[in-house]
């Protein structure tokens, strides 16, 4: 990515985050990414920005439940990550980069 362009979708905004969470989310912790997802994802809508993401972010809720093999996804990623990870907020901000890359590459290649 430029590092002189905004990110072009949700993904590599994700991908941006990552490199220094506290920077952008002040601190590395599910909750923080979780809430932040759910604003970039209101900008969008609001703005009227449609983003084609493969694979669609919708579905990592249910890749989330498959992998844990607990839950639904109705329940949440964030939700079930923090319960998986005994409520420990920046273990389960780890574990979210963990899937969300095998999501990625799985879905990705499908």
């Amino acid at each position: 990515m430029n590092t002189n362009s905004f990110p072009k979708d949700l993904y590599e905004y994700i991908d941006i985050i990552k490199t220094n969470p506290k920077l952008y989310l002040g601190s590395k912790t599910i909750s923080s990414l979780s809430a932040h997802i759910l604003g970039y994802t209101i900008a969008c809508y609001y703005k009227g920005v449609e983003e084609t993401l493969v694979p669609d972010f919708t579905y990592f809720n249910d890749f989330v439940v498959d992998h844990y093999k607990t839950g639904t996804a109705e329940e949440g990623w964030k939700s079930i990550l923090l319960r998986s990870n005994q409520n420990d907020d920046e273990k389960a901000f780890d574990e979210f980069f963990k899937l969300f890359d095998s999501f990625r590459k799985s879905l990705h290649s499908s």
